[in-house]
């Protein structure tokens, strides 16, 4: 076993499982209202088939902030999101709520049932394509440190045989 290599391949799984399932990536900051939503597509590749997000948001008045994930999303239909599903709605002047999305889907947040009303969001996503090769990546190095052998020490020299 090479413990270097073992403690390199623990530390990589570690910062893997973390950019995979926690959320460090600032995807957008917007103002969001009934006329003006966020949309976008869910991008990357995960091992656990998700990636991860974080939604925040403020608002000067008291708004109905909802996020619904959509299998597609047309402007020019009547409701832009098709195949929707809802992630949340708050209502207030501030939130935050967390859920996890398939790469593929899209996702829309606005303020649909508070006409004039807006708030401004932040939204972070977890890093699932590198987490996700740290991750294999660490448990390979890992695996590897486990299979070699140490380097074998070499013989002593040999002591010359003292003068006469």
């Amino acid at each position: 076993m090479r413990g270097g290599w073992v403690a390199f391949g623990i530390v990589l799984a570690i910062i893997g499982a973390v950019l995979l399932f926690v959320p460090v990536t600032t995807q957008a900051t917007q103002a969001v209202s009934d006329t003006n939503p966020y949309a976008a597509n869910v991008t990357g590749f995960s091992i656990t088939g998700t990636v991860a997000f974080t939604l925040t948001w403020t608002s000067s008045s008291v708004v109905e902030l909802t996020a619904a994930s959509c299998a597609s999303v047309d402007f020019s239909a009547g409701n832009p999101c098709q195949g929707e599903t809802l992630l949340g709605t708050q209502n207030g002047t501030s939130g935050s709520m967390s859920f996890n999305l398939k790469p593929g889907a899209a996702l829309l947040i606005g303020t649909p049932n508070s006409p004039g009303g807006s708030a401004d969001i932040t939204l972070k996503s977890s890093l699932s394509t590198v987490g996700s090769i740290l991750l294999v990546f660490g448990g390979l190095v890992f695996l590897v440190g486990l299979v070699l052998k140490k380097k074998a020490r070499p013989a002593p020299a040999p002591t010359p045989a003292p003068a006469p």
